[in-house]
Order: structure tokens, then C-alpha cells, then sequence
């Protein structure tokens, strides 16, 4: 398949969406209520995908039941198969800077508009840390429970513990009939793995039965998370690039243009 004959996110978006979206002028037509709550998530600044026009081409292109598609192409044949009656999970994995979030954000925003609903994001670091008891915040899970949509940011880090399996393991349960969209850093085995070998972190922790009792609980949780993401997950799609870390080297770059600039 030739790469530029790779229809744009542009095309491809108004092929999922149908009469919704217009490519010519990139406005998309949507229900006021679908509107309010996308602005209110912060997923759609307005009517016009601003940021639907997305670089495919510093992506590696995947083999599928023996073709060669690009990421996005990946992504939205995925979301064609997914309807109120068909529901499951995607794992987007790659470096930081590949335009994983960014495309989670477009599938996101395309399957609550073509299905009326709700959509949410959130940075499962930042949500953690507010979740925790002892800050003083009235942040709860409940919101990201029930949105029809949810995008998880980075929930492979940092590191694991009880608390973060814990409730993660209580979203994994909750959205068992929902659609979520993971973008990580690790592959999902790898992610689960990881899980698997911090419920064991305190097991020398063995005064008391404290590490016992920990170490049963993580591995419980551990045990939740396999389980329901690896049959929840119908795809993963590995962002890859032999340009790296895109991001990263434009910083580089702009730093090296200032020092140039300034001597």
C-alpha cells in the first residue's frame, strides 16, 4: 500500500461519522447536549476538530490479517466494530511523544458524537494522587465509572502499590460494559506483569502478618486487573517511530536554535 495514498484522519473521520462530518470545512454536526458535555471534558474546544489532522506517517504501519495499515487506519477499523451492543477496551502503546493521547482523543470524541455519548479523560497519576485519603480532596471515581467513553492516561506510571491496584482494579470492574481507551508507555502483558510482581514487593515485610496480608490483597487486585483487561482489551496498537521521540528532539532543537540565537 502506498503511503500516500493513506486516506488523512480528516477522510477517515468523516467515514466513521458519516454526514456528521463535513471534510471540506472540518465542522462536524452534533446533539447541543453531546457538545456541552465534550467542551466540559475538555475534549473539543468547538464545533471544528482542530486537531483532527493527525502526522500518521512518523508512525510504523501494522500488519493485520495480512495487511499494512497505519495507526489511525488500525484505530478506526477497531472503532467501526464497537456499538452500544459491542463494547471493548484499546491499548495504545508506544514512547512518549508518538501522538497516542492525541489520537485517543479523536476516537474518544468520534464515538460520543456517533453514539450520543459521554466521554471523559484522565491522567491516571494526577487522579491517583488526588484520590488518596490525606489530601484533603473530594475527588472520586464515580464520574469515570459511568462516562460511556473514558480515555486512561499513563497507567503503568510510576510504579505500583496496593492503593493504585486497588482502584484501579475498582475502574476495571465498574466499566466492564463501557468503552476505554488505554495509552500507556508498556505493552499490556508487560503492564500486568508488573502488577503481578508488586503484589509481592512486601512479602519480607513479614512482622505481624502485615506483608502477608498486603502482599494477598495486591495480588487479589493484581489478579482483577489481568483478568478483566486482557479480556477486555480487543486491540493493541503499537505507536513506533524510526524518527524516535519526536517530541524530545523538537525541544532539542529549539533549545539549540536559542543558545544559537542568544551567541
Amino acid at each position: 500500500m502506498d503511503r500516500h495514498a493513506t486516506p488523512p484522519a480528516d477522510a477517515l473521520l468523516a467515514q466513521f461519522l458519516g454526514g456528521a462530518f463535513n471534510a471540506d470545512t472540518r465542522l462536524v454536526q452534533m446533539p447541543p447536549r453531546v457538545g456541552r458535555q465534550l467542551r466540559a471534558a475538555g475534549l473539543l474546544l468547538d464545533e471544528r476538530y482542530r486537531w483532527a489532522t493527525w502526522d500518521d506517517e512518523r508512525n510504523d504501519r501494522v500488519a493485520r490479517q495480512g495487511e499494512q495499515l497505519t495507526v489511525a487506519q488500525l484505530c478506526f477499523t477497531w472503532m467501526a466494530g464497537i456499538s452500544p451492543d459491542h463494547k471493548s477496551d484499546i491499548w495504545l502503546v508506544g514512547p512518549s511523544g508518538m501522538g497516542k493521547d492525541h489520537l485517543a482523543r479523536v476516537m474518544a470524541v468520534a464515538l460520543a458524537i456517533r453514539w450520543q455519548w459521554t466521554a471523559l479523560r484522565c491522567d491516571w497519576m494526577v487522579l491517583t494522587e488526588e484520590l488518596k485519603p490525606n489530601n484533603g480532596a473530594s475527588t472520586t471515581l464515580q464520574p469515570y465509572k459511568v462516562a460511556d467513553v473514558l480515555i486512561v492516561s499513563d497507567p503503568d506510571q510510576p510504579d505500583q502499590t496496593l492503593f493504585k491496584n486497588k482502584k484501579l482494579g475498582e475502574l476495571v470492574r465498574a466499566r466492564q460494559d463501557k468503552v476505554t481507551i488505554w495509552t500507556a508507555n508498556t505493552p499490556l502483558r508487560t503492564f500486568c506483569q508488573r502488577i503481578r510482581t508488586s503484589s509481592r514487593r512486601d512479602e519480607r515485610r513479614g512482622y505481624n502478618g502485615v506483608g502477608t496480608m498486603l502482599a494477598t490483597k495486591m495480588e487479589e487486585a493484581a489478579t482483577t486487573i489481568e483478568s478483566r483487561l486482557l479480556g477486555r482489551v480487543e486491540m493493541e496498537v503499537p505507536f513506533t517511530s524510526p524518527r524516535g521521540d519526536w517530541r524530545k528532539q523538537q525541544y532539542e532543537r529549539r533549545a539549540e536554535n536559542a543558545l544559537q540565537h542568544r551567541g
